[in-house]
C-alpha cells in the first residue's frame, strides 16, 4: 500500500514539474480502472521523459540505479539504454526510436516504500541538476 501511494504521489509531482516532458504511469491510464484489482493499486513503476539533460539528472539522482525492480526501495534506470543500446548509440537507431515515438532517454523508476518526502526530495534535486 505504501509503495502504491508513493508512486501515485510521485506521479503527481513529476507530472507538474517543469523539467519533465511526460510521465507514463498505469494509474493514470484511462483503461486502468477496468483491470485494477483494488483501488489505488497501480503498482510502483513509472517512466519519465525529461526536458533537461538526462546525463545530469542521472548523475545527480541519489537513488539506487539498476535494471532490477520489485524491491522495497526506489530504483531507476535509463531503460532504453539497457534494453536497446544498439539503437540509442546509432543515428539510424535514434531516428527509428523517434519515428515510433520512443524517447531514447526514457528513465524508468520503481518507487519504493521510503517516506514519500525523501523520495520527492531526491527527484527534485536531480531535476534541478537536469535544468543546469
Amino acid at each position: 500500500a505504501q509503495i502504491n501511494d508513493n508512486a501515485a504521489r510521485l506521479f503527481g509531482f513529476l507530472q507538474q514539474h517543469s523539467q519533465v516532458n511526460a510521465v507514463h504511469y498505469a494509474g493514470n491510464a484511462e483503461w486502468f480502472p477496468s483491470v485494477a484489482r483494488s483501488n489505488g493499486a497501480a503498482g510502483a513503476v513509472l517512466s519519465i521523459e525529461l526536458k533537461g539533460s538526462m546525463e545530469a539528472f542521472y548523475d545527480a539522482v541519489r537513488a539506487i540505479k539498476g535494471p532490477s525492480f520489485g524491491t522495497y526501495f526506489t530504483l531507476l534506470c535509463p531503460f532504453i539504454y539497457l534494453a536497446h543500446y544498439d539503437l540509442v548509440t546509432a543515428d539510424k537507431g535514434r531516428d527509428f526510436l523517434a519515428d515510433v515515438g520512443i524517447d531514447p532517454e526514457l528513465i524508468r523508476i520503481s518507487v519504493g516504500a521510503e517516506p514519500y518526502s525523501e523520495i520527492e526530495a531526491v527527484f527534485a534535486r536531480a531535476l534541478e541538476a537536469a535544468a543546469q
